[in-house]
């Protein structure tokens, strides 16, 4: 087993992977948050790009309503699944970690992120969270790459529907019919 030097930002990534990786989705919200919060440190987020644990964040993002989550131990067998509401959190701390982690990325390491399927989960989160705070944050990482998702009410109109109409023709007016005058 890979055992980093005492005190090193390796150590660190290591333990807050493992923490990732426990059956307890308490822990795993936690374990996030200590990655959206670790990330500004350029030996940590190096540490994280390079063992590739950003994989085990992009998974995390599948809302409850899709599929709920299911905890494995090393075999692979199905040990439980994550309860619905805490698959919420855990989905609401992998946005803001992965937004915390493109924001301080660079191009290629963008890209790493993009291959590994984070818009489409992205997506996917956002438009099958049930919880606002989810779908905010889901939209926040979306917008750091560029990618927009419409008005989110299509049916309501907008101020700019309503100045395109300011310069439309009027309805016509109803015309009464005119009788032809009988000349014998």
């Amino acid at each position: 087993m890979y055992r980093p030097k005492h005190g090193s930002p390796e150590l660190e990534v290591k333990l807050v992977a493992d923490t990732l990786l426990i059956v307890s989705e308490i822990a795993n919200t936690r374990a996030l948050y200590m990655i959206a919060n670790s990330v500004n440190r350029p030996k940590f987020r190096e540490s994280i790009m390079e063992r590739q644990h950003y994989i085990t964040i992009i998974e995390y993002l599948i809302p409850p309503k899709k599929q709920l989550l299911q905890y494995k131990n090393r075999n692979g067998s199905v040990i439980r699944n994550m309860e619905a509401e805490a698959q919420a959190n855990v989905n609401l701390a992998a946005c803001i970690c992965l937004t915390t982690l493109t924001n301080q990325l660079d191009d290629t390491n963008r890209v790493r992120l993009v291959a590994n399927n984070i818009i489409p989960n992205l997506l996917l989160c956002y438009a099958m969270s049930t919880r606002e705070d989810v779908k905010n944050a889901a939209l926040g990482c979306l917008n750091m790459y560029g990618v927009s998702v419409g008005h989110r009410i299509p049916n309501y109109p907008d101020n700019s529907t309503k100045a395109d109409t300011f310069f439309d023709d009027p309805p016509p007016e109803p015309r009464k019919k005119r009788r032809a005058a009988y000349s014998p």
